[in-house]
């Protein structure tokens, strides 16, 4: 994780703000990013790939900066987000700075809206129109599940929806 910090408080999320749900600790530094992790990935897997993810990665005020340096370095960025910090603008800047290297990866828990929103601090319409912008913007992309009692019962409904839609999902329990 390259933050603790996010604009949302969601509920199942381990960076939650309410209570201390993680140690204090302090973040790496822009230049322990790339040393520490981007220029060793490149050193032991010249064509891998870093996951930025966090918290949201995109509050880091070096979050463009650090991508780039990923992208220079010949690797494949790969963004976990909520999506709500993301516009037609930032992904056009984000496909520019990772010469199109870059693959998103976007919760959604329920395509029932107040099942969704039980877990996450905020509304489907926010990943929908990220997804519509990376369609347009001709990006990968990906919908990442997190399966809990809360939404095992229309998770049938949630996968018939992507898997019709052709968006493809990563589960996790």
């Amino acid at each position: 994780e390259t933050t603790r910090k996010c604009n949302l408080n969601c509920r199942y999320c381990m960076n939650r703000k309410e209570g201390d749900v993680h140690p204090p600790g302090r973040e790496l530094s822009t230049s322990e990013i790339k040393e520490l992790v981007i220029d060793r990935i490149k050193e032991y897997s010249p064509s891998g790939g870093v996951a930025f993810s966090g918290g949201e990665h995109i509050m880091r005020p070096d979050a463009l900066e650090i991508i780039e340096y990923n992208a220079r370095a010949g690797l494949w960025t790969f963004l976990n987000t909520n999506a709500s910090l993301l516009d037609g603008k930032l992904i056009a800047e984000l496909k520019k700075v990772t010469n199109g290297r870059i693959i998103f990866g976007f919760p959604v828990n329920s395509t029932d809206n107040k099942k969704n929103k039980w877990s996450r601090d905020d509304d489907l319409s926010t990943v929908v129109k990220a997804v519509k912008n990376c369609q347009k913007h001709k990006l990968p992309f990906f919908i990442l599940v997190t399966i809990s009692r809360q939404n095992l019962e229309d998770l049938a409904n949630t996968m018939k929806f992507l898997k019709k839609n052709g968006i493809p999902v990563l589960r996790a329990p």
